[in-house]
Formats: structure tokens, C-alpha cells, sequence
């Protein structure tokens, strides 16, 4: 193991010693070995999995990845509705295996999901304004009732009362005497 290594390892454990509230300088050195060792023990398996996490990263199996391993041009394998179909199908396959694979098709659904819940909060907010215009229509509708009856019982009034009125002029009319005289021009003085 290098010495630089060894002082990173020794840092680390001074810091998660004292995240512990152990005081690393007061260990016997025997406990002080024993942590090194268990150190560099994590630290190496820890170096393997981000190791491991890249390499699975970079071995998705994609058309283009196995036209590269194959030594197959890609325009044959897009060409080929065969090929195509089985690299398709082979894929889904491996890939559901690859857990970044997964959690990207899970990041996909939850964007989906996202997208959808979009949709119904909006569709949600439309039917609440809806339903909002729709009851100041309601009571627009009934004021204009109200004014309509109103009006209605007021023209009513009033015909009943030109009803008396024309009522009331016969009546008038034939009461009054007409006079059968004749009319006289004057002729005026020059």
C-alpha cells in the first residue's frame, strides 16, 4: 500500500473516529492497527463496488454496443427487421438484469406518473373553475327570473290599467254630448 493512500486512510479514520467521539490519539496503538487495517479493508471493497458501478454502467446492452462486440455494422443490424427484432427482445431481457436499467425505466414511469398527475390537477382546477362560473350563471339566471317575474307582474299592471283607461274614455265618450253645430269662418277687415 503507498504512503499516500495510508495518510488518506488515516485521515478518514481521525474523522469518523472523532464523528464517534473516540479520541483516536489516545487509542493504544494495537486498537489503532486494528482500525487501519479495517479501514483499508472498506476503503479497498468500497474501490471495487465504484469500480464495479462503472463497469456496470457502461456495459448496458444497446444495438450500438452489440454491433461494436459483434464486428456487425450497425446499418446491418438497423437493416436487418430479423436481427433487429431478436437484439430488440435480447435486450429487454439483459437489461431488466442491469438495476440502472431499472431505475432508469423507473425514473421514465415516475415521469410519466408525474405528467399524468399534471394533467388530473389541472383537469381538477378546470372542473373547480367550472363549476365556480357555472354557479354565478345559477344565480345570474335566477336574478334575471326575479326581474323577468317582476316585470312580467309589472306589464300585467299595466294593461289592466290601460285596460281601465280605454275603459274609463268610452265610458267618457259616450257620456259627453257631441255637438252638431256647424263651423262659421270669419272673414277678417281688411
Amino acid at each position: 500500500m503507498d504512503e499516500h493512500r495510508t495518510l488518506n486512510i488515516e485521515e478518514q479514520l481521525k474523522s469518523i473516529s472523532n464523528e464517534l467521539g473516540i479520541d483516536y490519539d489516545n487509542l493504544k496503538s494495537k486498537t489503532k492497527k486494528h482500525l487501519l487495517n479495517i479501514e483499508t479493508a472498506i476503503t479497498n471493497r468500497e474501490l471495487k463496488y465504484s469500480e464495479l458501478v462503472d463497469e456496470l454502467k457502461g456495459n448496458k446492452v444497446t444495438l450500438s454496443s452489440i454491433s461494436d462486440d459483434a464486428k456487425i455494422s450497425r446499418q446491418t443490424l438497423y437493416n436487418n427487421k430479423e436481427l433487429k427484432a431478436y437484439i430488440n427482445f435480447r435486450t429487454l431481457q439483459v437489461n431488466e438484469l442491469n438495476p440502472y436499467y431499472q431505475i432508469d425505466a423507473l425514473k421514465e414511469k415516475i415521469n410519466k406518473l408525474n405528467q399524468k398527475l399534471e394533467l388530473m390537477i389541472n383537469r381538477d382546477i378546470d372542473t373547480e373553475i367550472l363549476r365556480y362560473e357555472n354557479q354565478i350563471l345559477l344565480e345570474q339566471i335566477k336574478n334575471k327570473d326575479n326581474t323577468i317575474t317582476r316585470m312580467n307582474e309589472q306589464n300585467t299592471e299595466m294593461e289592466r290599467r290601460i285596460k281601465e283607461l280605454k275603459k274609463d274614455k268610452i265610458n267618457l265618450n259616450s257620456t259627453t254630448s257631441t255637438s252638431k253645430g256647424k263651423v262659421v269662418t270669419f272673414v277678417k277687415d281688411k
